[in-house]
């Protein structure tokens, strides 16, 4: 018998090479997707550290005597006393994502918290604009058991509250310090060429209110929706300020129906809204106080009393304010420079030299630099760090408006349930208290006529009794 020659041209059909085609081809763009990961977060790294090693090198080489100076008679007890503020500042960060957390399942401990704050601090400390957080901390939450929609539900409440907690601060330092506001210098840039930081600030304030502001018109305004998504869109793509329309549009719709879901779900528990905004108000209270011990660290003289801790309060206000506005990772060199300028006349002059570029030094590597040193040990270290969604996607803002879009129909699912329950739950309350209100004045009605009646009677009785006696007119 003859052997059957074997075709030199491998007849697999084509229905079987296109799935592995397929497969490749998605490999490949997964493939890609990574390295194109890992160089945006090396490359966003190492910006940051040259940026934070210039700015440090200038500063120091700038006023190297006076900081020097300021170095050699540095009180070590203020110093410790600086950094017990920032880890305060980090545990009732972590108590808020704690509580969060609490609210959808029991088993749930605060080191986790803590982890979930440790890795916010290093992402939104390495993307522009502090963007890439939100997204970490959102799988982190996922990866420590809780479901992936109710990690984007914690992170929208808290970026709200947050924002909210924010603009308060910003009406108080408003309110409290104009006189400091018009006596800032402005920038130079330039011998011919200055920016005056009043209208940064101005607009750093501005913007945090124009953000609730719009989103609450937006929720409860159709007109205003429709305006917005209409003929504004349309406008700021004539004059290329905005490049894709439909997306942008996509986008806002995005945030309008998240920020409606999530405002729903805090306005179904006010007693625990109103704990989480008390503790963002210790957290930045305690965070933004820290210029102030600095300050007493390298022999300032003011008091250490109210009213200079809050001036300190105020000012990093102004601080976050300005620096908010600078898309760079970390605000890197910025947050440097409008430190100097906004608490040179806070510190003064000790011994006829001024401290404020030590007292920069000293509060950028406590606030900034050493948070994120140890957020990058926790997210390379710990087992619930989500290390494969690095890889996966390109993490910045968009990702996390995904993130909002792939849970929308859960979320709101369950903040529609919680509300109508809550809802339920008072009408059954202000049911009982009518019914226990009626009660009482039942009662209260009976008993006035009980007492009524015993005065009646004791009324009669008195009456006989002085009938017992005839009184003639003899007598």
């Amino acid at each position: 018998m003859k052997e059957k020659k074997k075709p030199l041209i491998d007849e697999t059909k084509d229905d079987d090479i296109e799935p592995i085609l397929a497969s490749d081809v998605e490999k490949n763009n997964n493939d890609q997707k990574k390295k194109n990961s890992y160089i945006k977060y090396i490359l966003n790294i190492v910006i940051v550290l040259i940026v934070t090693i210039s700015s440090f090198c200038i500063t120091f080489f700038t006023d190297y005597d006076t900081i020097t100076s300021s170095f050699n008679n540095v009180d070590w007890l203020w110093i410790l006393a600086s950094f017990g503020l920032v880890v305060l500042a980090m545990l009732v960060r972590s108590l808020i994502y704690f509580c969060f957390a609490r609210l959808y399942t029991r088993k749930y401990y605060y080191h986790q918290a803590i982890a979930i704050d440790q890795i916010g601090t290093f992402y939104n400390g390495v993307t522009p604009s502090s963007s890439g957080g939100q997204f970490m901390q959102a799988y982190t939450y996922k990866k420590q058991g809780l479901p992936i929609s109710a990690g984007a539900s914690i992170m929208v409440m808290t970026s709200m509250i947050y924002q909210f907690v924010l603009i308060i601060f910003g009406v108080l330092s408003l309110i409290f310090e104009s006189e400091k506001i018009f006596s800032i210098p402005a920038v130079a840039i330039s011998d011919t060429f200055s920016i005056p930081i009043l209208p940064l600030i101005i607009l750093g304030f501005g913007l945090n209110v124009a953000f609730i502001g719009l989103l609450l018109l937006m929720s409860y305004s159709k007109h205003f929706h429709h305006f917005i998504l209409g003929p504004c869109v349309n406008f700021f793509h004539l004059i290329r300020l905005v490049k894709k329309p439909e997306k942008t549009r996509e986008n806002l719709r995005i945030q309008v129906e998240n920020f409606k879901i999530e405002l729903k779900r805090l306005l179904s528990n006010i007693p625990f809204t109103v704990l989480i905004v008390i503790l963002y108000a210790i957290s930045m209270i305690v965070l933004f106080g820290v210029p102030c011990f600095v300050g007493k660290a390298l022999g300032a003289t003011y008091e250490l009393n109210f009213a200079n801790f809050f001036h300190s309060v105020f000012y990093s206000n102004f601080h976050q304010m300005i620096t908010g506005l600078i898309p760079i990772p970390g605000s890197a060199g910025v947050s440097e420079y409008f430190f100097n300028q906004l608490f040179d006349s806070y510190y003064g002059l000790v011994n006829g030299q001024t401290i404020t570029s030590g007292a920069q030094i000293i509060w950028r590597f406590l606030t900034f630099t050493l948070p994120l040193l140890l957020g990058g040990i926790v997210t390379a270290f710990y087992r619930a760090s989500p290390k494969e969604q690095v890889q996966e996607r390109v993490i910045n803002r968009q990702t996390f408006v995904a993130l909002q879009r792939e849970t929308y129909i859960e979320r709101k699912q369950s903040a529609d349930t919680l509300y109508e329950t809550t809802r339920l739950t008072r009408q059954a309350i202000m049911s009982s208290l009518k019914i226990r209100n009626k009660k009482e004045k039942e009662e209260k009605k009976k008993k006035l006529e009980e007492e009524k009646k015993k005065k009646l009677e004791e009324t009669i009785i008195n009456n006989d009794d002085w009938n017992e006696f005839d009184i003639g007119d003899d007598d």
